[in-house]
């Protein structure tokens, strides 16, 4: 292995590019850390490039376990493939052949692969090349057949992608890790866009969209909306207490102020749809699919007193007001209308007024992000952000689906 950069090589600055393509000729001026696989076609490789300036500094090469070309060579159920990335192969130009690159390219690679929503890493190295495997910390599938390609014999060896991610991380070191820490926000943003272009899938999203809601599933979304947003500032105020930052701690007071009695505005909605505030404010319960979501939030502050991880929740729920279309509250107009209310949008102020102190360039869903992106700086706190993000965005959704799924008995047609 070479190592061609010296005290006199000017300052590295490194970029990432993203592809599902990668010309062939580039990889003949590197060294491959391995590749057996390459020869067989993949429709689904995905490339993951980085680039020193305008300098080729390394590929990864990256594809679904499943239905392709490692399935090819390892008959598994498609249950044990399904979550699984597989790692193709690593080229390295020769000027840039260092440890760290490897594994500022393995964690990359693995990088998208958590993007993609994969579980493990899997890979199959020739014998005598533990280089990876040092660095993702990965093990030999020992229940698994070695397999033969071009002669030479190959072992499957996997991980544990949170585990890989991180032994990838920690192995960085300079520019490299600086580079990858850039991205995070990055990842974390990604991670919530495809969610929400789930939401936006999702039956309480289409009802109220396309105009189909129901009075009662309605009603029933708006009362479930103020079982945890009359809970905002006292979640807030502990935010502000357990703060271990000035700026998260302003965060979180400017937050607090915002929020003060908005579940008001619910409650003078379902005012205008003539229901029982009182029994909202006093006796009633949260849904369990609603409770859920709750209990996340409040895990995480009051138990786990982490500040900087209730962002999470904050980047979920604010995360879709921000982003609703002008023609989804058109939706809700046009439903509202359709059972006989009068003055449609005085039974919607909450959701239409949200999106005006959510969405936008100063609104509260970048107020997240900007904070976000300060303070988290090192892959282990990534990976606890992301699953509590994950948490908060799964129970948020199945909690707003359920005013509609488990609701139909007052929007379905009877039989002749």
């Amino acid at each position: 292995m070479t190592t061609a950069m010296t005290s006199q090589t000017p300052a590295p600055h490194f970029s990432l590019k993203e592809s599902a393509y990668v010309n062939p000729s580039t990889l003949h001026h590197g060294r491959w850390a391995f590749s057996p696989l390459l020869p067989i076609p993949d429709e689904r490789q995905f490339t993951i490039s980085l680039f020193d300036r305008d300098t080729w500094v390394g590929t990864a090469i990256l594809s679904p376990a499943a239905n392709g070309r490692f399935d090819a060579l390892i008959r598994l159920p498609e249950a044990a493939l399904t979550p699984t990335l597989f790692l193709n192969g690593i080229c390295i130009a020769t000027d840039y052949d260092t440890p760290d690159t490897l594994a500022g390219l393995a964690y990359l690679a693995l990088r998208r692969g958590r993007i993609e929503g994969f579980k493990n890493v899997v890979v199959l190295l020739p014998p005598d090349e533990d280089e990876l495997a040092t660095v993702l910390h990965l093990a030999p599938l020992t229940h698994l057949k070695p397999v033969k390609i071009d002669g030479t014999t190959f072992e499957a060896f996997a991980a544990k992608m949170d585990l890989a991610t991180l032994r990838a991380f920690e192995t960085c070191d300079g520019k490299i890790r600086a580079t990858l820490k850039k991205h995070f926000i990055h990842e974390i943003i990604e991670t919530h866009r495809r969610w929400l272009e789930r939401f936006n899938q999702g039956s309480w999203y289409r009802a109220i969209a396309g105009g189909t809601i129901s009075r009662e599933q309605y009603v029933r979304s708006l009362q479930n909306l103020h079982q945890y947003v009359r809970q905002s500032t006292r979640l807030a105020a502990r935010a502000i207490a357990y703060a271990a930052q000035d700026d998260i701690r302003d965060h979180f007071m400017n937050h607090m102020r915002g929020e003060i009695n908005h579940e008001l505005v619910i409650e003078h909605d379902l005012e205008h749809l003539g229901e029982d505030v009182a029994y909202v404010k006093h006796r009633m319960l949260p849904d369990s699919a609603t409770n859920e979501f709750m209990m996340v939030q409040e895990s995480t502050i009051g138990f786990h007193r982490d500040s900087l991880l209730f962002l999470a929740c904050s980047m979920a729920t604010e995360g879709i007001t921000a982003n609703l279309p002008p023609s989804f509250m058109e939706g809700l107009h046009r439903a509202i209308a359709n059972w006989g209310v009068d003055q449609p949008k005085k039974a919607c102020r909450f959701l239409a007024s949200h999106i005006q102190f959510d969405g936008g360039d100063d609104g509260h869903f970048q107020m997240v992000a900007d904070t976000i992106r300060k303070f988290i700086d090192h892959e282990s706190k990534l990976q606890q952000f992301l699953k509590v993000l994950r948490a908060a965005m799964k129970t948020f959704e199945r909690g707003f689906n359920a005013n509609i799924d488990d609701m139909h008995l007052w929007s379905a047609s009877g039989g002749s």
